[in-house]
């Protein structure tokens, strides 16, 4: 009897270790499997300028898209371009969207708003915002929109600073492609913030949680 109850335990022991590395594994993914399932809000914006931005609000007919004041201002400053055209998620046509005029703070932390009419049939997540105090310094983050393209890195980027607060730049070990400012910030609590400055070497991204 007690070799039997030796054994079951034993199989209880390597069962429960073998789903707590399943969920170790899943848990390490979490992240990036959570920017799989928010690229549906994000848009691509295609000219004047290259960049991305992603649904942050809706009213009637209209969605309102968040991206960098110097992807839709030629002068990254407070002239906006009258349109801006951009393209959803598997939509097939592109859409002509107009930049909103914002107030002085928001254009001096390099934040820019679009409207745009709502494609017939789009769905966004709505709950996807993060706070700041669930972030620190080495912490995982990804973002959504590479190459021109919904792309998504496969090794995330760590965050440098500890003050990640809306308002407040967040320095990034992470490499990032020209083209991709404006892309949604990601971490495994939601939606962080949004890449302003990109290279090859170090990352800035505007908090706004």
């Amino acid at each position: 009897m007690d070799f039997l109850n030796k054994g079951i335990c034993l199989c209880v022991f390597l069962f429960y270790m073998a789903t707590a590395q399943l969920i170790l594994a899943a848990d390490e993914n979490y992240g990036r499997n959570l920017a799989m399932e928010l690229r549906n809000s994000v848009v691509r914006i295609e000219s004047p300028e290259n960049g991305f931005g992603w649904v942050v609000g809706e009213r009637g007919s209209d969605l309102y898209i968040v991206t960098g004041n110097h992807v839709v201002s030629p002068n990254d400053e407070y002239e906006l371009y009258k349109t801006v055209t951009i393209r959803f998620y598997h939509a097939p046509k592109a859409v002509v969207a107009k930049p909103i005029k914002l107030d002085d703070r928001s254009v001096k932390l390099d934040i820019g708003v679009l409207r745009a009419p709502k494609p017939e049939g789009f769905i966004w997540r709505k709950d996807t915002m993060a706070t700041a105090r669930e972030h620190k310094a080495g912490m995982k983050v990804w973002y959504i929109g590479k190459a021109g393209e919904w792309k998504i890195p496969h090794e995330p980027g760590i965050i440098d600073n500890e003050d990640v607060s809306a308002g407040k730049d967040i320095y990034l070990n992470m490499p990032v492609l020209g083209g991709s400012s404006g892309a949604p910030l990601i971490s495994d609590y939601g939606l962080l913030g949004m890449l302003q400055t990109d290279n090859t070497h170090r990352t800035v991204s505007q908090g706004i949680a």
